[in-house]
C-alpha cells in the first residue's frame, strides 16, 4: 500500500487544474513519498478532458496518476466517492484544484497523521494567493453553534473569545489542534476511517459534505484536527457568494439527517434571520449587488 492518495475533482478548472497538479509535482521532487493522483472529471466542457487525455503528461512526471472521465457532473461528494474506490494510499487527500500544495505540505500531512492515530479526518493551514491567512472549519453543527455565527456574535469583541462557533475564523482550536470540523478544500482522511464512514454522502450534490462526513467522524470517536505546519494555498471562494445557499442547504440537511425533529424550525429561523441581516448588510448597505442576490437566495432557502 503506498502511502498517499490524491484525489483532485475537476469541473471546468483546466488552468486551475494544471497549476495544482504542478504544485504536487514540485512538492514530490524530494519527497520520500509514494503517492499518486487520481484526477476525477465532473464533465467539463473546457477542454479539461481532452487536456487530461492527451496533454498532462509534463505535469506528472513524478506521479503515477489515473483520469476517471464523467458523463456528467456526480457533485463533489459522488466524484470523490468515485475516485476513493480507485485509491490505494494509507491516506485520502480529497483536494480542490484551485490550490497550490506549498513545499514540504504533503509530507507534513502524512506525517501528522502518522504522529496522530486517533485522528480519522485531517486538513491544513490555508492561505489566500496574497499569503494571508484563511479561515476554515469550526465546531460542530449545533443551534448554538450555528447561532453564534449567523448573528454575528462571533465578530463581538468578548463573546467572540468565549462563544463557540460553527465558522471558525480566528484560527483558533480546541487541545492540539482538534475542530469539529475542517473543509474539503484539503482533507486527508485515514483509510481506515473513510471505509467505517463509507464515503461522502453523495445525496449532497455540493457544500456541505465535509461538514458531514466530520460529523459522522466524531460520532465514531475520530478526532479531526488541522496540522498548521503544512500549509496550501486555496484561491477561495471565488464564485462572488454562490456558495451561500448551497451552505445553508448543506446545514438544513445535515439537521434533518442527524437532529432531532424539533430543531429544525428553529434552525430555519436562525438561519433566515442570519441570511437577512447579510443581504442588509453586505448587499443593501455595502451596495454589493452579488452579495444582495446570493444572500437573497440564501434567504430564501432558510424560509422553504
Amino acid at each position: 500500500m503506498i502511502d498517499l492518495s490524491i484525489i483532485i475533482v475537476s469541473y471546468n478548472t483546466k488552468k486551475l487544474l494544471l497549476d495544482c497538479l504542478r504544485s504536487v509535482d514540485r512538492d514530490l521532487k524530494n519527497s520520500s513519498l509514494t503517492a499518486e493522483v487520481i484526477v476525477v472529471d465532473n464533465g467539463s466542457r473546457d477542454g479539461s478532458r481532452e487536456f487530461l487525455g492527451r496533454d498532462c503528461h509534463s505535469a506528472r512526471r513524478r506521479i503515477a496518476m489515473t483520469v476517471i472521465l464523467n458523463e456528467e457532473n456526480l457533485g463533489f461528494g459522488g466524484a470523490n466517492n468515485l475516485g476513493a474506490k480507485r485509491a490505494r494510499g494509507r491516506y485520502l487527500l480529497f483536494l480542490n484544484p484551485d490550490t497550490e500544495v506549498k513545499s514540504g505540505a504533503l509530507t507534513k500531512m502524512v506525517r501528522f497523521m502518522d504522529e496522530n492515530p486517533e485522528a480519522g479526518i485531517a486538513s491544513c493551514r490555508l492561505v489566500n494567493p496574497d499569503g494571508s491567512f484563511q479561515p476554515q472549519g469550526g465546531y460542530l453543527p449545533r443551534l448554538s453553534t450555528v447561532a453564534v455565527w449567523a448573528l454575528f456574535l462571533d465578530d463581538l469583541p468578548i463573546l467572540r473569545e468565549i462563544l463557540p462557533s460553527y465558522q471558525n475564523r480566528s484560527g483558533k482550536s480546541g487541545r492540539s489542534g482538534e475542530f469539529g470540523w475542517v473543509g474539503g478544500t484539503a482533507m486527508a482522511v485515514r483509510r481506515q476511517a473513510w471505509e467505517q464512514l463509507g464515503g461522502f454522502d453523495e445525496k449532497i450534490f455540493m457544500y456541505g459534505e465535509d461538514v458531514e462526513i466530520c460529523y459522522r467522524a466524531n460520532k465514531q470517536g475520530w478526532r479531526v484536527m488541522i496540522n498548521p505546519d503544512a500549509e496550501i494555498v486555496h484561491v477561495g471562494k471565488a464564485s462572488g457568494g454562490s456558495w451561500v445557499a448551497g451552505e445553508v442547504r448543506g446545514l438544513l440537511y445535515i439537521f434533518k439527517k442527524h437532529k432531532r425533529g424539533w430543531e429544525m424550525p428553529a434552525l430555519k429561523v436562525i438561519l433566515a434571520a442570519g441570511m437577512g441581516l447579510r443581504w442588509l448588510i453586505f448587499g443593501i448597505l455595502a451596495g454589493n449587488e452579488t452579495l444582495r442576490r446570493a444572500y437573497a437566495e440564501a434567504f430564501r432557502v432558510a424560509r422553504r
